[in-house]
């Protein structure tokens, strides 16, 4: 009996001692290592455990929301981290923190979400994706909570949606954005996209800034969009001027320079007319579109000129052989005239 009444003592000493940070009460908040629990359950301490389920705090709540404030609140099915702040609702932000998002009848879908914050209690890194055709979402922020990358999917369903399927996109919004792929970051600091290799373009590539190829777009000239250090081969190309074609050599007002005025200016200039000296090639290159145009303007002035002579070759020979018919005729005269001063001789 003594020994009986001692080993319950001790045990009821023993559990008195070990409870003294617990609390179990048969209704309320239960504490492990904490006398004050928040919670329904509390652990003060670290939880060791081979599997684990977490379920949104309150999906019937959550389908009821009208508010996405409330959504979240009760969507949330596993939050870790100290609090960063707290919603007027009484929603309380934490490092981390998963959503089972339930949809409602305001038009909110189902899905779930993922997010890490910051000490200001904004996201820093988020992803959502929701059901029935919605959106998949990646974000990034940066520490100031601006966007430094968003991708996803825009769904064809969507009203600001209008290219008529689903798009895959990657958006980074900072001017000074940086994309490297083959090499590190600041290989080239200049451009904000650098590939160490090859690349591969089924469509269209459009800028209205500049191009370069094999030089630095910095280094291409004002007023030019193309340059190109080397060689180009190609099986055609197009010039469309925007200033005024040769054709005006073949109206009648054109001031048509005679041969005399082309000699005298090549022996004076040493070059044709409206046509650039060797110095000035030399020195400002060529306008393939602006020197097509000229040479054009002198092979129009030739064909002028070729077209003149043959006139005037045409009038000669018809003079020639009327030079000719006389010739013939002064000679049966001469003849005439020998034959009549014969027979007077007789």
């Amino acid at each position: 009996m003594r020994k009986s009444l001692f080993l319950l003592s001790f045990l009821t000493l023993s559990y008195g001692v070990y409870s003294q940070t617990n609390t179990f009460p048969v209704d309320g908040n239960v504490g492990i290592g904490t006398l004050t629990p928040t919670e329904k359950l509390e652990v003060n301490g670290v939880i060791k455990s081979k599997s684990g389920i977490f379920e949104a705090a309150n999906t019937q709540a959550a389908a009821n929301s009208t508010d996405y404030r409330d959504w979240g609140k009760y969507s949330l099915a596993l939050t870790a981290g100290r609090v960063l702040n707290t919603d007027t609702n009484g929603f309380q932000n934490r490092k981390l923190q998963f959503f089972d998002y339930s949809a409602t009848s305001g038009g909110l879908p189902s899905g779930s979400g993922f997010t890490i914050n910051g000490a200001d209690g904004k996201n820093k890194l988020s992803f959502f994706n929701f059901d029935n055709g919605g959106d998949t979402r990646f974000i990034l922020k940066s520490t100031e909570d601006k966007y430094i990358v968003q991708m996803g999917d825009y769904d064809v369903g969507r009203s600001d949606n209008n290219t008529g399927s689903d798009i895959s996109f990657i958006q980074m919004f900072n001017p000074n954005s940086r994309i490297a792929i083959g090499t590190y970051l600041m290989y080239k600091p200049e451009h904000e996209f650098i590939v160490r290799g090859s690349g591969w373009f089924e469509q269209e590539i459009i800028t209205d800034s500049k191009i370069g190829i094999g030089m630095q777009a910095s280094a291409i000239p004002v007023g030019y969009k193309l340059a190109v250090a080397g060689k180009i081969i190609s099986e055609e190309v197009k010039v469309e001027l925007q200033s005024t074609w040769p054709d005006y050599v073949f109206k009648d007002n054109y001031d048509l320079p005679t041969l005399r005025q082309v000699e005298n200016h090549i022996q004076e200039k040493g070059h044709l007319i409206n046509v650039p000296s060797a110095e000035e090639i030399e020195k400002n290159g060529v306008y393939l579109g602006e020197m097509n145009a000229r040479l054009l303007e002198k092979i129009e002035e030739l064909t002028l000129y070729t077209i003149a002579q043959e006139k005037k070759i045409a009038l000669q020979q018809i003079q020639i052989k009327e030079l000719k018919e006389v010739k013939t005729k002064n000679i049966e005269l001469e003849k005439r005239v020998e034959e009549i001063e014969r027979l007077l001789k007789k």
